[in-house]
């Protein structure tokens, strides 16, 4: 059964030293679910009747159709119903299983079930919900993760992260100040003191540790890829996520590009995943991105993997149907292992990981900004040059110490500036000898 294979997953995903959580979408049900649907056929007299927001009963003497919310509207969507306490206790009751069923299957042991829970649009649930159902996972499995989809300036998303619900969040907003920073040409482009900033905030508001469990991500189900999004940047603002939303959705707006990222827009790209893979947080890839994978929101964002194995058709054509040069689609093994590099300078170093945060540098004139990441004796320098020019970057506090780039291997001599090409990262580290410089 779907079960049973889930199951397996998650056991081969245990034995290779990983750990898996799934999508819990908690305020509402399909309208084919079997709550509904009895709901449906019995009306008042289901005992499902109060687990959802009903405004009308079915009458048939009087006329009277029968309603009910459905979540944003979506009549196939029927929202659960929620009192004082959170989600009223059937459904609450049924969710609570379903979580102990995936946590504790067969009650074997948390060992062989998933070990946390992402929260589908967490914020249409209220705050007694979220936690009840924080006490119940834990006390299935202590050690499991908590994070919710909560798309809200810093200060709404506060109350989440206080140690009594969730454990983290998908981090739209570190998105939204690197492509504020990085990307965006037009009006809502950001100095890097601004950058900086904006950095501070989401790294100081929360209570201690919670800065370093966020998911640091830019791309989603719900946005267009990180490739398209450069290569459309500028076009509206992305902090304003409800009209950003549609305005990215090629299949309403067919002047959106769905081109295929040139050159440039994979430096760019190559530069956010330097800031991703070094910063205070937990980066979080969205599938395909790492090989090169382009698309406009919903449901462009959403096409399949590419597979070495598979050999795909090239696009040719635009949202509104006319015909374009062929784009190949296949995996950019450059890209990739660009992002195997990064991914493992951060297993091996464990200052990007769990290190301190300083920033040594903005430079709003050229674009640069520089931190350390530093953990004990671990000193780890990030360079950021976000300019369309070659940069010499004298780093405070540096400038008598001997820099390597653990990308390249390059040194920058002790007495000489860093330099940083165009819209590009650097990692350094200190190296015990002076070498050749760059």
């Amino acid at each position: 059964s779907a079960d049973e294979l889930a199951l397996n997953l998650v056991a081969q995903v245990h034995a290779r030293g990983m750990r898996i959580i799934f999508d819990g979408v908690f305020n509402h049900m399909g309208s084919s679910s079997f709550a509904f649907q009895d709901l449906l056929q019995r009306q008042q007299d289901s005992p499902y009747a109060d687990w959802f927001i009903v405004k009308s009963w079915r009458n048939e003497a009087t006329g009277t159709p029968f309603d009910y919310d459905g979540w944003f509207g979506v009549e196939s969507l029927p929202a659960f119903r929620e009192a004082s306490t959170g989600i009223v206790q059937g459904p609450r009751d049924y969710i609570f299983a379903a979580v102990e069923r995936w946590m504790n299957p067969k009650g074997q042991g948390c060992a062989h079930g998933i070990d946390g829970w992402r929260l589908d649009v967490a914020w249409d649930v209220g705050h007694p919900f979220w936690k009840r159902f924080r006490t119940h996972v834990k006390t299935i499995n202590p050690q499991a993760y908590l994070t919710a989809e909560i798309v809200a300036p810093p200060e709404q998303v506060t109350p989440y992260l206080q140690g009594d619900e969730f454990d983290g969040e998908m981090n739209y907003n570190f998105a939204f100040a690197a492509a504020e920073f990085l990307f965006d040409p037009g009006p809502n482009r950001i100095t890097a003191t601004q950058f900086d900033q904006r950095l501070r905030e989401l790294h100081t508001r929360y209570p201690a540790g919670v800065a370093y469990v966020v998911q640091n991500l830019f791309g989603s189900h719900d946005s267009n890829r990180i490739g398209s999004h450069i290569r459309n940047r500028g076009r509206g603002n992305f902090r304003d996520w409800g009209n950003y939303f549609g305005a990215s959705q090629a299949a309403n707006h067919p002047d959106y590009d769905t081109r295929k990222p040139t050159e440039h827009d994979l430096r760019l790209q190559r530069l956010f995943a330097v800031l991703q893979m070094t910063s205070v947080g937990a980066p979080m890839i969205y599938y395909g991105d790492e090989v090169g994978l382009w698309g406009a929101n919903d449901p462009d964002c959403r096409k399949p993997k590419i597979w070495p194995d598979i050999v795909y058709e090239p696009e040719r054509t635009n949202p509104d149907g006319t015909p374009h040069a062929p784009d190949e689609v296949a995996i950019n093994r450059d890209l990739l292992e660009y992002y195997r590099a990064l991914i493992h300078l951060r297993n091996t170093h464990p200052a990007l990981r769990t290190g301190s945060f300083t920033t040594l540098l903005t430079d709003d004139a050229r674009r640069l900004f520089a931190y350390e990441r530093r953990l004990g004796e671990e000193r780890i320098v990030v360079v950021l040059n976000a300019g369309d020019m070659e940069a010499r970057v004298s780093l405070p506090g540096f400038e008598s110490l001997c820099l390597m780039d653990l990308q390249d291997s390059t040194v920058s001599v002790a007495g000489e500036p860093v330099v940083s090409a165009a819209n590009t990262g650097r990692i350094l580290t200190l190296c015990s000898a002076p070498a050749k410089g760059r």
